[in-house]
């Protein structure tokens, strides 16, 4: 079964090699295997201005379909906590995009499926000792799946994730939502392309910029 794997390698300059001119050593692998004991997934990963390693996925729950799961891990490869999250629907949860705050909280991106509204853009927000702060849902216009992609934490404090919402009579519009860090809604932003077909945002393609401007790319 696949595993979510967080591994670290350190590079030994003094140790050189013809081939690759530097010696790679592993350190250590973390690995989590979920209560499934089926597929569990880290995709992003980030570390925090506290010295911890951050990941957010998925993984397979006891009849709960995949749930969104954060695992935090020491610098040295030991667990500090795994918090898992199974939405109202209990069905698929996923997270795809995570970022350390300069609050110092962790955020985290992704879907989840809602009790009659199809996936929500969903954002995740704990401190870093893995309890849940808030958790925020966003069920679009026609009622259909929603999906945040990437996050950010910007300098003006507050937090903007992006992704894709189902429009009525639009399909999918590029979909841009910013969060105070108490989870509220500050505003939603959504694009419709000429074609008005299928328009997102996808996973590491977002930034807030020290211009004080929001850039996201899909």
């Amino acid at each position: 079964m696949t595993r979510l794997v967080l591994l670290t390698v350190v590079l030994l300059g003094a140790t050189l090699t013809p081939a690759t001119g530097q010696a790679q050593n592993l350190r250590w692998v973390y690995q989590y295997d979920g209560p499934g004991h089926g597929t569990d997934e880290a995709w992003p990963m980030v570390l925090g201005s506290d010295g911890n390693l951050y990941a957010a996925g998925w993984s397979i729950g006891s009849g709960t379909g995949f749930d969104i799961t954060i695992v935090s891990v020491s610098l040295d490869g030991s667990e500090r906590w795994a918090y898992r999250y199974n939405g109202p629907g209990n069905r698929d949860d996923e997270a795809h995009g995570v970022v350390f705050g300069s609050d110092g909280n962790v955020y985290a991106a992704g879907s989840s499926v809602g009790n009659g509204t199809s996936s929500d853009f969903t954002v995740i927000s704990l401190d870093t000792a893995g309890h849940e702060r808030w958790v925020y849902r966003y069920n679009g216009p026609a009622n259909g799946s929603d999906e945040a992609r990437s996050i950010d934490f910007g300098v003006d404090g507050n937090v903007y994730a992006a992704g894709w919402s189902s429009g009525a009579g639009t399909s999918d519009d590029f979909t841009v939502i910013s969060l105070n860090t108490s989870g509220h809604e500050r505003w939603v932003y959504r694009y419709n392309g000429p074609g008005n077909g299928s328009d997102r945002a996808y996973a590491r393609r977002m930034a807030c910029g020290t211009d004080g401007n929001v850039y996201a790319a899909g």
